[in-house]
């Protein structure tokens, strides 16, 4: 396979899975409203008559209209330098790896990742940031895009009208952490040969990163 061949990519998604964290309630079911409250903003088109019929469709249109009416969202939302869905192929310490974030400025060294989750309060969405790994992505996407800052917004599925936001930012206890996580699953997955031939192009840079 060849360079260019995104399978031979790693992503933060696949770290993710060789660590293999416990979900939580029904899987499917929240899968399918994120997939979903993320085409209503960044993918609109991909939305089918029939999504457009559902109860659900109702309510992550709601949610998207809370992150909308917050005006640091909406400010990068419609900032005219941002690229939805932008996808990253590059070679970095000894492997191919990828990452596809919802939005990307890079004039500001910026990646937005929009997030629907049940929270409550502050405590609860930080907890989920922990939980969901989401500070292994921002780590990923740090060393991937070479950004150097992360927004996660989140909109409450539990409190109408609430958004939660976090910056991780390069170097913060929150980069650090993500870090020390995908390091993690990058020595499991070799370990476990996960992480195999096909997605390494430097042997000695990776004993070097690790």
């Amino acid at each position: 396979m060849g360079y260019f061949d995104v399978n031979d990519h790693i992503s933060a998604s696949f770290l993710k899975s060789i660590i293999g964290k416990k979900s939580y309630g029904d899987k499917e079911k929240a899968f399918r409203i994120g997939t979903l409250a993320h085409a209503v903003l960044f993918e609109p088109d991909k939305i089918t008559e029939q999504e457009k019929g559902t109860p659900e469709y109702y309510s992550v249109c709601q949610y998207g209209e809370t992150f909308m009416n917050d005006p640091l969202c909406i400010n990068i939302f419609k900032h005219p330098e941002i690229l939805f869905e932008h996808e990253h192929y590059h070679k970095r310490n000894g492997f191919k790896v990828k990452s596809k974030s919802d939005g990307e400025i890079k004039s500001k060294s910026l990646i937005l990742e929009y997030k629907t989750l049940s929270v409550k309060d502050e405590t609860d969405f930080l907890t989920s940031v922990e939980h969901f790994d989401y500070d292994l992505s921002a780590a990923w996407y740090i060393l991937v895009t070479g950004l150097d800052n992360v927004l996660i917004a989140a909109v409450s599925k539990s409190v109408k009208n609430k958004l939660f936001k976090l910056i991780i930012q390069k170097g913060d206890k929150w980069h650090q952490r993500g870090e020390m996580k995908y390091l993690a699953a990058i020595r499991k997955g070799l370990e476990g040969g996960k992480i195999n031939e096909r997605f390494i192009y430097d042997e000695h840079l990776i004993n070097h990163f690790l």
